[in-house]
């Protein structure tokens, strides 16, 4: 069983697919070019990531999250959507090890709520 903060069943996974679009989207993020790198940090299962993806046509969206079976579900459901500019990578968010310079810019919206403490960097 994970001890994922929300839990990966299909009913948890079809809420926060639910949420990513009711609170807003990605109303949150500054405007975007269409051939921005973006990084999204706790991406679970990609709903968020799939909206950007959608904005940078020309770019690309990496998303990072600790959970397998949140990244299987994101990448699932970008291939079902035919969105192909998406790339989910299994990784700590607190320590990502990805090239500097990689990314345009970094995002997370649901990410510090499984921070245990934000100020030491410490994933629950």
């Amino acid at each position: 069983m994970s001890n994922y903060l929300h839990g990966v069943l299909d009913e948890e996974q079809a809420r926060l697919e639910a949420q990513a679009g009711m609170f807003g989207g990605v109303s949150f993020l500054p405007p975007l070019r269409p051939d921005m790198r973006l990084l999204e940090v706790g991406c679970g299962t990609g709903a968020v990531a799939r909206l950007v993806a959608r904005r940078v046509p020309e770019g690309s969206v990496t998303g990072v999250d600790r959970e397998p079976r949140q990244l299987e579900t994101a990448r699932r459901l970008a291939q079902e959507q035919g969105l192909t500019n998406l790339d989910f990578v299994e990784g700590d968010g607190t320590r990502i090890e990805l090239p500097a310079g990689s990314f345009d810019g970094v995002y997370c919206r649901y990410f510090l709520e499984h921070v245990a403490d934000a100020t030491a960097g410490k994933a629950q």
